[in-house]
C-alpha cells in the first residue's frame, strides 16, 4: 500500500501532527495484543486502547488500528479493512481521535454543539439522537453562527470560561437536512456505516478560531414526548455527572487522566451556569425553544446600568 503522509488537522494546536495509512498491512514492530472476539451480534464495543510510554494503538473493531506517537507528533492507520472508505478514516480522525488527543494533552474537550450568541458562545450537549445539531443548526439559521457540533475546548479565562471547537463541523440526517435546507445545500457521507450527512456550510467553514467566552451549558433531554419548551437550572453537582459522561479521553481506564478529568469539570460545573432542555422534537416550534434559550442567556448578562457603573469604578 502507497503510504499517505499529510497533516489531518489544518490548524490549532494539532495542526504539526502528520498521518500516514499502510492500509491492511502491519506496521514492522507493532505487535497487535490479544483483545476480545467480538460477534456480529454484539453491540459494536468502543475503541480499544493500549498504551506504552509514549505510543498509544486505538482499535476502532472492524474498521481500523491506528498508532498514535506522541513524540513524533504521528498517527499510522494500519490493519484497515479493505471495505473502508476514505470518508470514515477522515471521521474517526476528527471525530475520535483529534478530541482525544487534545484530552490527553491536559485539556478538557467536550462533545456538544457550539453556537454564538453575540460575544459569547453556549454549549448544547446530549446523548447521540437528543438533537444537538438540529437545534444548534436552526438557532444558525435564526442569526446565532453555529461554530461546531462536535468537540470543543474548555478551559478558564480572565473572567471566567472561555470555549474553541475543535475544528468546524456540522453534520445532521437527511430528514433534517430535508427540512432545514434547500435542495442546493452541499452535503457528503460522514461514514458509510450512519445515514449521517456532513454540511458544507461556508459561515461554519470560516467560524472563528480564537476562544469564545462561555455563557451556559444546555443539556438536552432527549425527551420526545414534551410538551412544551422548558429550560430549569441544573445543580453543580448533577451538572458535574453529565460533563463526565460527554467529556474525552484516551484512555478511561487510565486513573491519572480520570483524576484530572473529574477535577476539571467539577471546577466547569461551579463555574458555568448549567441548565436542562426540554422541548417538543417537533421542526415547526423550534422557534419556541429558542425563546427561552435567548430568555435564559439574557438574564445571564450584567444590567447595562450595572456595566457602566463598574466600568467607571474600573
Amino acid at each position: 500500500h502507497e503510504i499517505l503522509n499529510r497533516g489531518p488537522f489544518v490548524s490549532g494546536p494539532l495542526s504539526l501532527w502528520r498521518f500516514e495509512s499502510v492500509g491492511s498491512a502491519i506496521p514492522a514492530g507493532v505487535e497487535l495484543p490479544d483483545g476480545p472476539v467480538w460477534y456480529d451480534d454484539e453491540p459494536t464495543p468502543p475503541p480499544s486502547v493500549e498504551r506504552d510510554g509514549e505510543v498509544a494503538i486505538i482499535h476502532f473493531h472492524d474498521v481500523a488500528r491506528f498508532r498514535i506517537d506522541f513524540a513524533e507528533r504521528l498517527i499510522t492507520g494500519f490493519d484497515i479493512d479493505h471495505d473502508t472508505e476514505e470518508c470514515v478514516i477522515t471521521h474517526i480522525l476528527h471525530d475520535h481521535i483529534a478530541p482525544r488527543l487534545l484530552a490527553e494533552m491536559g485539556n478538557l474537550v467536550l462533545h456538544a454543539s457550539t453556537v454564538r450568541f453575540g460575544d459569547g458562545v453556549a454549549l448544547f450537549l446530549g446523548e447521540t439522537g437528543a438533537g444537538k445539531s438540529t437545534l444548534a443548526t436552526h438557532l444558525h439559521q435564526a442569526g446565532h453562527r453555529l461554530l461546531g457540533d462536535d468537540a470543543v475546548t474548555v478551559s478558564p479565562g480572565a473572567h471566567g470560561y472561555v470555549a474553541q471547537v475543535v475544528y468546524p463541523s456540522l453534520r445532521l440526517f437527511p430528514e433534517a437536512i430535508a427540512r432545514l435546507f434547500d435542495t442546493a445545500t452541499e452535503t457528503s457521507p460522514m461514514a458509510d456505516y450512519s445515514d449521517k450527512q456532513n454540511v458544507h456550510l461556508p459561515e461554519v467553514i470560516e467560524a472563528a478560531e480564537m476562544p469564545l467566552p462561555l455563557l451556559a451549558t444546555f443539556f438536552l433531554s432527549g425527551d420526545c414526548g414534551a410538551t412544551a419548551a422548558v429550560v430549569k437550572p441544573m445543580d453543580s453537582t448533577r451538572a458535574c455527572i453529565k460533563l463526565v459522561e460527554q467529556s474525552f479521553t484516551l484512555d478511561a481506564r487510565d486513573p491519572l487522566c480520570a483524576s484530572r478529568r473529574l477535577a476539571a469539570v467539577s471546577q466547569m460545573a461551579q463555574g458555568v451556569p448549567a441548565y436542562s432542555l426540554s422541548y417538543p422534537h417537533d421542526f415547526a416550534r423550534l422557534g419556541e425553544v429558542h425563546a427561552v434559550i435567548e430568555t435564559t442567556l439574557n438574564a445571564l448578562r450584567p444590567d447595562p446600568a450595572a456595566r457602566r457603573q463598574e466600568n467607571l469604578v474600573q
